[in-house]
């Protein structure tokens, strides 16, 4: 494994003398909000001064519209997070050709096993679940409160 250590800031101050990275630290670190302001409508809060507000911005419509979003685990993903530290694959790893090694290998696969079973009898619960809701009868609202 390979670790890159990291880069120090670029110290220029001039905000067109920096790219990538360099311009994404000093835009976030000197984004400004613009004052409060009472107009004929109202008071204005939290208006952006559109100054160094490029990355900032960008960040902002990217939670908004959800467009970065998590990947579900692979089965074989949850079954590791599942596992205790010292049966996961890396401790394992570290551990080959040392005594007690094939008594490791049988934990994890017991383990596993245990794990497994475990998370299957959880999606049986969860459809058993989804099926006496389906077949009660009763009106289900999935979507929250929808207008009709």
């Amino acid at each position: 494994m390979t670790v890159y250590r990291s880069v120090p800031a670029n110290e220029s101050l001039r905000a067109h003398e920096l790219f990538d990275d360099d311009l994404l630290r000093y835009q976030l670190k000197n984004w400004r909000w613009r004052d409060p302001v009472l107009s004929a409508t109202g008071e204005a809060i939290d208006d952006t001064l559109k100054l160094d507000d490029d990355f900032g911005q960008s960040l902002q419509m990217f939670y908004m519209k959800q467009l970065i979003t998590n990947t579900p685990l692979t089965p074989e993903e949850q079954v590791e997070a599942e596992m205790p530290p010292e049966l996961s694959q890396q401790n394992l790893a570290q551990s080959y050709g040392q005594p007690g090694y094939p008594e490791l290998i049988m934990r994890r696969q017991a383990e596993r096993r245990r794990v497994e079973l475990q998370m299957e009898e959880e999606r049986e619960r969860d459809e058993q679940k989804l099926r006496d809701i389906f077949s009660s009868g009763r009106r289900v609202r999935l979507l929250g409160n929808l207008r009709r």
